[in-house]
């Protein structure tokens, strides 16, 4: 009696297991779907991509035929995200990203994405809760709270700025951007013994750092320090481009990027920050999509040669000197190349064909000047130096090298003029500097290399252990003088 009762209750579990199976199967093919249709929608419309790389075009359209399709909604759609980012189709990112904020929104690499576009555009107010997001997800990600800090300052929120920029030295003591944020916010509150003592520590951290530099100037010159306030002047018009905070979210976008000016431009910045393999990486990249890019070869060139790897350097620097003979720095570049292989006879060959494209070019006749010297014909190398000085005579180098030819002449006195001149045209050139306190020492000349050493101390481009001989010698010099 009971074997029908049993059956029964067989026959009704495994029709429950059928139903919840198929439920469960429902629910993840919903799912699948609908995020399949959040990508779909999030896509824009294809821009006009006629004038692209080719390799974009094909990337965009696959993409797109990807989304159709459906398989890898998420994957295609970040795809998607970076070529229009990473190639100036802002508009079509920000659609994107967007759409990947729903269908990922625990990872903050898209918050901070969306962010640079919607504070690029000036919408700040939209940026600073992305900003907050990355920052709670992804504390470690420094390039957010000094983008955040950065949001906060333009908007007159400079409370709220200032902790931000507090937290992020907390975190970093040496984070220079940091350190010029908290400037900034000090600057507004009238605090200039703060703001100068911030932004010194900046420069020291950083010493081609312009806008430090400039704010610096204006602070020094606000607290009555007229010697900073010349240099820091002179220094931040010769590092006048502002270099962003990395981020290494954003620098991931170049591995998207179709555009060699692009990535020559973040080449140099990677190089400047010490960073020589992502630079190397990136100039592949230009020589890869435009092969005959004379600049991308004098920048990779002179990369390998900074690496002592001349036989590649040589092959570079060679295709830019063929692609673009009339570009005196690509004539420079090989020339020092040879020089550091010490394959002199090919860097005097390489300096006067470069000479003979290029006459009027003041790098290299300094040169070439330099070369004279080095064989004692110090007639010609004048020449040479003075023709360098008269074609760019705001730059300090050829004063110099005048200076330095009449050391070995024995003419201090006429020596001392030309120092004083490059001075003159560049403030801190460290060079002239230091030779300049040399030669008041061994004069004698106390209240000379008082004033210079001063000037010295002043200076990121003079090495401590410079500047240790230089007070040595002074210390032995006048240390039986009373003052």
């Amino acid at each position: 009696m009971s074997r029908p009762k049993t059956k029964s209750l067989v026959i009704g579990l495994a029709a429950a297991a059928v139903i919840a199976l198929a439920g469960m199967g429902g629910g993840y093919f919903w799912e699948t779907s609908r995020r399949a249709t959040i990508a779909r929608q999030s896509a824009p419309a294809m821009p006009a991509l006629q004038n692209a790389h080719p390799e974009l075009r094909r990337r965009i359209s696959a993409a797109m035929d990807e989304l159709r399709d459906g398989s890898r909604p998420l994957e295609t759609l970040g795809e998607l995200s970076s070529l229009y980012h990473a190639n100036g189709y802002l508009s079509e990112a920000s659609k994107c990203y967007r759409g990947l904020l729903q269908l990922d929104p625990d990872n903050p690499r898209w918050a901070d994405l969306q962010a640079d576009i919607a504070a690029g555009f000036g919408n700040l107010e939209e940026a600073i809760p992305l900003y907050r997001v990355v920052i709670a997800r992804a504390p470690e990600h420094e390039a957010s709270r000094i983008h955040l800090g950065d949001a906060l300052l333009k908007l007159n929120r400079t409370a709220e700025a200032k902790t931000v920029f507090q937290e992020a030295l907390s975190k970093n003591p040496a984070n220079a951007y940091a350190l010029l944020g908290s400037a900034r916010c000090e600057i507004a509150a009238e605090q200039w013994a703060a703001a100068s003592e911030n932004l010194q520590k900046c420069v020291r951290l950083e010493p081609d750092f312009g806008a430090a530099w400039a704010l610096l100037a204006t602070v020094a010159e606000r607290l009555k320090n007229t010697e900073l306030s010349k240099i820091a002047l002179a220094r931040s018009g010769k590092n006048a481009r502002f270099h962003d905070i990395p981020d290494p979210w954003i620098e991931a976008l170049l591995d998207d990027c179709y555009d060699s000016y692009k990535l020559r431009v973040a080449a140099a910045v990677a190089r400047s920050a010490g960073k020589d393999d992502t630079a190397a990486r990136l100039l592949e990249r230009t020589l890869r999509l435009t092969s005959d890019d004379p600049a991308a070869h004098r920048e990779l060139g002179k990369l390998r040669s900074a690496q002592k790897d001349f036989s590649e350097a040589r092959a570079h620097l060679r295709r830019a000197v063929e692609f673009a003979p009339d570009d005196s720095e690509n004539w420079i570049a090989y020339v020092v190349m040879a020089q550091s292989a010490g394959d002199i006879p090919d860097a005097t060959r390489s300096l006067l064909a470069g000479l003979a494209h290029n006459p009027n070019s003041p790098g290299l006749r300094l040169l070439n000047g330099r070369r004279l010297a080095a064989l004692r014909d110090y007639d010609a190398a004048l020449a040479e130096f003075v023709a360098a000085q008269k074609l760019r005579p705001n730059e300090a180098d050829a004063f110099v090298e005048i200076a330095l030819v009449d050391l070995r002449r024995g003419q201090i006195d006429a020596a001392v003029q030309q120092l004083n001149a490059a001075l003159n045209v560049e403030l801190d050139h460290p060079m002239a500097l230091l030779a300049l306190i040399r030669i008041s020492i061994d004069r004698g000349e106390r209240k000379t290399a008082d004033e210079l050493l001063a000037r010295a101390a002043l200076q990121s481009r003079i090495a401590a252990a410079d500047l240790n001989d230089l007070q040595s010698a002074y210390q032995a010099k006048f240390s039986h003088e009373s003052h």
